[in-house]
């Protein structure tokens, strides 16, 4: 969560406002002191994308097992292994093993989705599912009457599901980062952006740093054992780049013109010289 906060709050707010300003502003009208800072243009941007990143994640969340590929690491080999060998009572072997887990999988509240241990050993996905796909890092399923990932959690650690998501909804945010640098629905987001040095060393900053948490933060940042392997790494980026047509149709379909209420053209305010200065 801090680290999300720093991309949006903090990184955010310095690649946007190091940016130099474009002769095109001395031409602008002063505006006026009732404006508002958010204009309408902005709102519709802001509630599309909105709109669009929670359809994206929703459908990542709860169907990636269907569509998100999955290919065992080394680093996972080594931890089914461990769970293959038998049950070895000291603090270095006493969470990894199939029987410890089947335990965890039969105590609490909700109720265990295998029939026996023959079927949960056969049955149960570690890391990927026979059919090649990503394992589902849900904590619980049927809404919440079932336990999914929750006991594999404590033992494997987080899920690469979930880091999927994670690292999906931070490529987003970049992607955004790129349309907030035209507010006026200018079609040309990417004009100027070799004179924005800050804009674009605070990008690459935060990319190198987010592959560094996802391939090695493991427990402490929240993300799996590993990190993600390259065709992971390509659908983020590929469904986060979305985020730039996303952009571009919402320009191109919605109105270009915005009506702010009564006109005052024609009305001339009288100018109020102080007494001082007469």
């Amino acid at each position: 969560m801090l680290w999300v906060n720093m991309i949006m709050d903090t990184f955010a707010a310095l690649a946007l406002a190091t940016e130099p300003p474009h002769p095109r502003l001395l031409e602008k009208p002063p505006h006026d002191r009732d404006s508002y800072i958010v204009t309408k243009r902005m709102l519709k941007h802001i509630g599309i994308q909105a709109i669009f990143q929670a359809f994206i994640l929703i459908i990542f969340t709860f169907a990636g097992e269907n569509f998100i590929p999955e290919s065992i690491k080394d680093t996972d080999k080594e931890v089914i292994e461990r769970f293959n060998k038998p049950c070895i009572d000291d603090a270095k072997n006493n969470n990894e093993c199939w029987n410890k887990l089947w335990v965890s999988y039969t105590e609490g509240e909700p109720k265990n989705p295998y029939s026996d241990y023959a079927d949960f050993k056969l049955n149960c996905p570690i890391v990927a599912t026979k059919d090649g796909m990503i394992r589902s890092g849900r904590a619980f399923a049927s809404w919440g009457m079932n336990y999914e990932y929750e006991p594999i959690g404590l033992i494997y650690g987080p899920s690469r599901h979930m880091t999927v998501i994670f690292n999906l909804f931070v490529f987003l945010q970049i992607y955004n980062f790129v349309n907030s640098r035209k507010i006026e629905d200018e079609m040309n987001i990417f004009e100027d952006m070799s004179r924005s040095s800050w804009f674009m060393a605070i990008v690459l900053l935060i990319i190198f740093l987010q592959v560094i948490i996802v391939t090695f933060g493991h427990r402490a940042m929240s993300c799996s054992i590993g990190g993600l392997d390259m065709t992971q790494w390509i659908i983020c980026l590929a469904v986060g780049s979305l985020g730039l047509v996303v952009s571009l149709l919402t320009k191109v379909l919605t109105p270009k013109e915005y009506k702010t209420g009564p006109s005052n053209q024609g009305k001339q305010k009288a100018h109020i010289v102080p007494a001082e200065a007469q």
